[in-house]
């Protein structure tokens, strides 16, 4: 078993700080070819085996689309979109965007496009729960 990593990232005005516990090497980066992700530049990750810890000094705005199964996370104050939450079975799990948060090592990588456009609800409902990592999100108050 490989030694857990952690990597930390922030959006641009530093507003949302994500902690990332990964479990390996095996974290892949991935360019989701939705017109969102590509229009934000995202390179996504994620960890099943792992864990996500965003804090946010503010609510976070929640954007959804499509077949409405996540929310898209953005800063509440700079608009950097940070990743998506699909909260399920009593479970946040999330998918970062590492380029967004400028997360080492993943955010000057080359990501490998992924095209999800064909899934049906329940296809990506259970991709998602397969493959994105627990998390805890954590929304301060703005003072």
């Amino acid at each position: 078993m490989s030694e857990p990593h952690l990597h930390h990232g922030q959006c641009h005005c530093g507003t949302v700080n994500a902690t990332f516990r990964t479990e390996g090497a095996g974290v892949h980066v991935r360019a989701c070819q939705c017109g969102f992700c590509r229009r934000h530049g995202a390179k996504t990750v994620s960890d099943t085996d792992g864990f996500a810890d965003i804090v946010s000094d503010g609510p976070l705005v929640r954007y959804h689309f499509g077949l409405m199964t996540a929310d898209y996370l953005m800063c509440p104050r700079c608009g950097t979109y940070v990743g998506s939450v699909l909260e399920a079975d009593g479970i946040a799990r999330v998918t970062l965007n590492a380029a967004g948060l400028q997360m080492k090592p993943w955010d000057d990588q080359v990501a490998e496009p992924v095209d999800y456009a064909g899934e049906t609800l329940h296809e990506r409902l259970d991709r998602r729960r397969a493959r994105w990592t627990p998390a805890r999100l954590r929304e301060r108050a703005m003072a």
